[in-house]
């Protein structure tokens, strides 16, 4: 019970912290640039990837070249007018986002991401039971039911696909 409530006091310090944080986000700059750098990225790959048997005028590499091209020169317009809108002192289209959402949206991504792994090393069941602990810690529920609730439900469930359903679980 130490741990969780050292836990519990660096997570409240953390949280406190970011939860004045925020971020502005220009959307019509980062977009554009988003698909630039796709684009971009897309093009330089695909010599790798398709390989040309013969030198026609239309082959498989067209209709990507013309795709990413064309996604090229919008996105180039769009952040020009963006970059225009900016230096006239217009009101670009400003996101906030606080970044204590954001981290909190990223430690349950990181523990579903963590599950899907643990299911493929260790099993469904030993996974479940992890993954379902480790949200019960995550939004910080100290009633020992709740945990065993988890813990039980985990281990009939596995038991039930394996040995009424004969479903073979990772």
């Amino acid at each position: 019970m130490r741990f969780i409530e050292s836990l519990d006091s660096w997570l409240d310090k953390t949280g406190e912290k970011l939860e004045s944080k925020k971020v502005k986000l220009y959307t019509d700059i980062i977009g554009p640039l988003v698909f630039m750098i796709f684009a971009a990225t897309v093009l330089l790959l695909m010599p790798s990837q398709i390989i040309l048997l013969d030198e026609s005028q239309i082959n498989p590499r067209t209709f990507p070249v013309l795709l990413m091209g064309l996604i090229l020169i919008c996105s180039a317009v769009q952040l020009i007018k963006e970059i225009v809108r900016i230096v006239k002192k217009n009101d670009p289209a400003v996101k906030e986002i606080n970044l204590l959402v954001e981290v909190k949206a990223l430690i349950i991504l990181v523990i579903l991401i963590g599950y899907a792994v643990l299911m493929q090393v260790i099993g469904f069941t030993i996974s479940s039971v992890l993954a379902g602990v480790a949200m019960l810690l995550f939004f910080r529920i100290k009633k020992p039911l709740y945990y065993a609730i988890i813990i039980f439900a985990a281990v009939l469930i596995g038991v039930f696909f394996r040995s009424v359903l004969n479903v073979p679980l990772p």
